[in-house]
């Protein structure tokens, strides 16, 4: 397998490669098998994509379903209806997706909005700086709320500064500042005392600053 990278603007044919690189002006219209992918400029995708590794420092527009074993998301990936599926998602920059996430462990120290969020385990926080005031109004994400979602469904579950519609999963911890709709759990769920919730089925909430 070959290896391909692009620093001015190019195009990248359908086939299977080793390692993929966009440092400038880069698109795929066809499907694509790599072992890596390294995306520091721009990338513009309309075939699916399997890789073992994919990284994104740049600015990435996803249209077709993503399969990776591992995903380090630094910059800013964008999901138009396509799935993305991965054992592990890192996620320190902008992640926006109109379909499903699914991932055994989902990490978020920055900012996301999508529509479903499944798997194993979903750690959503943010740490000041890791995403501007300007890059969340860019893709919709308001400052009050810097992550906001449709769905969360895993087995465990810990949310910070984060909106969400429906959390279900075992073990659940709702941090400062979440605003939560529904919430059904069936293991032991623990609530910051400054986070809002409204329906809770499934076990009784503990309420506690120490999370």
């Amino acid at each position: 397998m070959r290896d391909i990278s692009i620093e001015g603007v190019g195009s990248v044919s359908g086939g299977e490669y080793n390692k993929i690189s966009i440092e400038g002006v880069g698109s795929i219209s066809d499907d694509i098998k790599a072992v890596e992918i390294y995306i520091e400029g721009v990338f513009n995708c309309n075939g699916r994509i399997e890789s073992d590794f994919i990284s994104c420092e740049g600015v990435a527009t996803m249209n077709e379903a993503i399969r990776a074993n591992r995903i380090d998301i630094s910059g800013v990936m964008t999901l138009k209806e396509a799935n993305l599926e991965a054992k592990t998602i890192n996620c320190e920059g902008v992640i926006k997706s109109n379909a499903e996430i699914s991932a055994d462990k989902t990490v978020v120290d920055g900012c996301i909005k999508a529509a479903e969020i499944v798997g194993d385990e979903v750690i959503i926080s943010h740490t000041p700086g890791r995403a501007s005031r300007g890059i969340r109004k860019l893709f919709g994400i308001s400052s009050e709320n810097l992550s906001s979602i449709g769905l969360i469904e895993a087995t465990t579950i810990r949310i910070n500064d984060a909106k969400v519609k429906i959390v279900n999963g075992e073990n659940i911890t709702i941090g400062e500042y979440c605003e939560v709709d529904d919430i059904d759990c069936t293991g032991k769920l623990l609530i910051h005392p400054r986070a809002k919730v409204g329906r809770i089925t499934g076990v009784t909430a503990e309420y506690s600053e120490e999370i």
